[in-house]
């Protein structure tokens, strides 16, 4: 015979067939909520009725900022937002952009202090007043400038290509000024009264140093370029002389006299030593 069960117990047929009947009534509830759930859409529509406001779109405390000109008035929250964050990505690539082209052109930019720019001038100075000295062979004072370009000196064909050239455009800048034709077959630019058709052209004017100096200026602000004639020459005090003399002062060559006899050779002295 089996046991008899205790007291306040079930059978387990009994339990199963209570656990039956809670899960109808908890899916007989879901389908209640929903069926609820779809009137009170049919009624109200996306509306939660005990809040009043529409369902699915939350409440926030303040529209997107930065958002100037646009229209938020039934646009979608996340789309302004979205927009929002692209244009600021858009402004902060921008001021990088501008900050790297500022930077280049710092990295670019020539600075000089006004110590340096007194340098540079006085050797600029001193640059156009050699050229001047050494293509003024007859020592005047004045150069043609047009009749160098025209028939070339000795002195001009052995200038350096960067300094003719500089000194070209300086002869053609003069010869536009004067109105003379540089070349032997180009018409003159500016016509003289009184000038008769077969008549040789009219002359430059002879410059001094002040005017060379000025058309050099001219001719380096047109052609904008580093040159190595004004470049700096290296100072000849840090220039090494090595020789396998030594050097010694008169005090020393004084007391080394004292120490031993002078008709007595150096390496004589050394070899004794």
């Amino acid at each position: 015979m089996s046991a008899a069960p205790p007291p306040g117990s079930q059978s387990p047929e009994k339990e199963g067939a209570r656990s039956q009947v809670v899960e109808r009534l908890y899916m007989s509830m879901e389908k209640s909520k929903v069926k609820l759930e779809e009137r009170r859409e049919v009624l109200n529509g996306d509306v939660d009725p005990n809040t009043g406001r529409q369902l699915y779109r939350p409440q926030v405390g303040r529209g997107p900022r930065n958002m100037v000109g646009a229209s938020r008035e039934g646009a979608d929250i996340g789309e302004l937002l979205y927009a929002a964050g692209q244009e600021a990505a858009a402004r902060k690539e921008m001021q990088l952009e501008n900050e790297r082209a500022a930077e280049k052109e710092a990295a670019n930019t020539h600075r000089a202090t006004s110590v340096s720019q007194k340098l540079y001038d006085r050797l600029r100075g001193k640059r156009f007043t050699q050229i001047f000295e050494y293509l003024d062979e007859c020592e005047a004072g004045v150069l043609d400038l047009v009749a160098l370009v025209q028939q070339p000196t000795a002195h001009m064909e052995n200038l350096d290509n960067e300094v003719r050239d500089d000194v070209e455009v300086a002869a053609q800048l003069h010869a536009a000024a004067s109105g003379v034709p540089l070349s032997p077959g180009e018409p003159a630019l500016a016509s003289v009264e009184g000038e008769e058709e077969g008549e040789a052209p009219p002359a430059a004017p002879l410059v001094d140093l002040p005017a060379f100096a000025a058309l050099m200026e001219a001719a380096l602000a047109r052609r904008r370029k580093p040159r190595a004639y004004l470049v700096p020459s290296p100072s000849a005090k840090y220039q090494a002389n090595h020789t396998f003399q030594p050097a010694i002062n008169a005090r020393s060559k004084a007391m080394a006299a004292r120490l031993r006899p002078a008709e007595l050779a150096l390496h004589e002295v050394l070899h004794h030593n």
